[in-house]
């Protein structure tokens, strides 16, 4: 799949955060990018939509947020590329169970980071 076909759903509580993510992937290519602020506002877009690409806050209250989110995805037949992000780098093993899959704490996740690893996974028509 070519990087202007993908189709993309963002999950962040924090909307500075969720419009800061949908900004760089924009910048990488992606073109159809949905966000949602919460857990139900991303289950009702998944019922709806099909996507190719997701970025999941890891944490809520629960501290189990994006996982849970991510299990309920693939039950529903939603089989994205995952970028999971966390402000705690231990919550990394809230996500071991969970297949296909990428793990960035806030901290270390810089933008060229996020760009290259979209380019990676989806690239550009143009540069075929």
């Amino acid at each position: 799949m070519k990087i202007e076909e993908v189709s993309a759903l963002v999950v962040d509580d924090d909307s500075s955060m969720a419009n800061l993510y949908s900004r760089i992937l924009s910048r990488a290519g992606i073109k159809d990018i949905d966000v949602a602020g919460n857990e139900g506002d991303a289950l009702k877009l998944m019922q709806e939509n099909r996507y190719d690409f997701m970025m999941l806050d890891t944490e809520d209250i629960t501290g189990d947020y994006g996982p849970r989110i991510l299990k309920k995805a693939r039950e529903i037949g939603q089989n994205a590329f995952v970028v999971a992000v966390s402000g705690d780098p231990s919550n990394r093993e809230k996500w071991e169970e969970i297949e296909h899959y990428t793990f960035y704490s806030k901290g270390d996740l810089k933008v060229s980071t996020l760009i290259d690893l979209v380019k990676k996974q989806f690239p550009r028509i143009d540069n075929i």
